[in-house]
């Protein structure tokens, strides 16, 4: 016990006892804990940082894949279209003028048709990734590349159904109000492709409509009686 706490008639001076156990134990363990909560804080705002940061990449990704992919396939499909081609190639698939079977649909389609829209998701993969390696941003996750792939091959089914399937939430982040349709078109909706079937030389896109309507092949579907869900 140190010398401090006795008094000059050699017994304990409580009162300097109790002031060494606080300092020791209460004032030094609270002081410890101060520390330590601030550590555990700057590792959760460091691994939420993170978190947020890999959200952010992942969405951007999928976005990206989206947007660069319907680029291609908007000007293939246009081309496909053209008189001299149609007969050869793309006819095959318009045989269904109002595609209701979903998949059976989708992938009826002539088989160099086939191969091109697979090789264009390679495309539209490798082209983000690249890009973004180049930006710094590390690639593409390979989440987003399932996400790209299994989802796009759920929408395009679904664009072969009589269901008129449609992100509505998503229409304000990309799209152009129409001068001559009264609005927006949302991100995705069967009836853009179902409007393809009766039309075959409106709305070439996949599963965004922006191409088209930046190029003026766009037309939007106005059908009051039909049902549809809003997703």
């Amino acid at each position: 016990m140190p010398a401090a706490l006795f008094t000059a008639d050699g017994f304990v001076d409580a009162n300097a006892a109790i002031v060494e156990f606080l300092a020791e134990n209460v004032i030094a363990g609270n002081a410890t804990k101060v520390v330590t909560a601030g550590a555990t804080k700057t590792a959760w705002d460091a691994n939420l940082g993170k978190t947020t940061s890999a959200i952010v990449h992942y969405a951007v990704s999928v976005i990206l894949m989206y947007v660069t992919y319907d680029f291609f396939y908007y000007w293939f499909h246009r081309t496909l279209h053209l008189r001299s081609l149609y007969k050869f190639v793309h006819k095959h698939h318009h045989r269904q003028h109002a595609p209701s079977r979903g998949n059976l649909d989708a992938i009826n389609v002539h088989p160099f048709e086939f191969i091109c829209g697979e090789y264009n998701h390679l495309l539209a993969v490798s082209l983000v990734g690249n890009g973004m390696r180049a930006a710094g941003l590390g690639g593409v996750p390979i989440g987003a590349i399932l996400t790209f792939v299994v989802l796009g091959g759920a929408l395009a089914s679904l664009n072969h159904t009589r269901f008129n399937v449609r992100f509505g939430a998503f229409s304000r982040l990309y799209s152009f109000a129409h001068p001559k349709k009264g609005g927006a078109t949302p991100a995705y909706e069967v009836a853009a492709h179902d409007v393809h079937h009766r039309l075959p030389t409106k709305n070439y896109g996949q599963y965004l409509m922006i191409y088209d309507m930046m190029f003026g092949s766009y037309e939007r579907l106005v059908d009051k009686t039909s049902s549809s869900k809003s997703m």
